[in-house]
């Protein structure tokens, strides 16, 4: 077998990723939207309008580095993992796979501004993302309902796509050229 049809055998196709790296945009970006327009009243106070936009600039930067970093990790584990595990189904059990890590690192970082609460139980918290993750995933694979309702959903979920994607960019030029100009001045 060589390298190109074991690379394909292993890889999904460009039509199945899409839906998967749409359901991670819409999580990154909608979580750091939250938290930016939680902020923004209190910004206001203190920073100017072009700052408030420089820091949203970034902001939609670093969702793009982030959620192709996380799309790229995804596409490894279907390298490393079987091809029954996660290649077969991919759309829907990326999905899934997606929606349960980030769940729990939204949960977690809810949960950190209660360290009281979370220290100690850390270790019960690892072992239910180490249970719940692969379950979630097991789980859609087997029940064609709920499969089908995760692939709906992250199919839906490309529209926000065509907003973000062209957003990033432009953001990633401001950045540059922000960046640019303060090293110049």
């Amino acid at each position: 077998m060589n390298f190109k049809s074991w690379w394909t055998s292993r890889i999904p196709q460009f039509q199945e990723i899409i839906p998967v790296y749409a359901v991670i945009v819409s999580l990154v970006y909608g979580w750091t939207l939250l938290h930016f327009f939680w902020k923004l009243p209190s910004w206001l106070y203190f920073l100017t309008v072009n700052e408030i936009l420089y820091l949203l600039a970034y902001a939609l930067f670093v969702n793009f580095l982030e959620s192709t970093v996380v799309v790229f990790f995804i596409l490894a584990l279907c390298l490393i993992l079987p091809v029954s595990f996660l290649r077969q189904k991919f759309t829907a059990r990326g999905s899934a796979l997606v929606l349960s890590l980030l769940f729990w690192i939204g949960y977690f970082d809810v949960m950190s501004s209660m360290p009281a609460y979370v220290s100690p139980y850390i270790a019960a918290w690892e072992l239910y993302v180490i249970i719940s993750v692969p379950a979630f995933i097991f789980i859609v694979g087997r029940f064609p309902v709920i499969e089908q309702i995760v692939t709906t959903i992250s199919d839906r979920l490309i529209i926000f796509l065509y907003i973000m994607i062209p957003a990033s960019l432009i953001a990633g030029g401001i950045v540059l050229i922000h960046l640019l100009l303060s090293a110049a001045g």
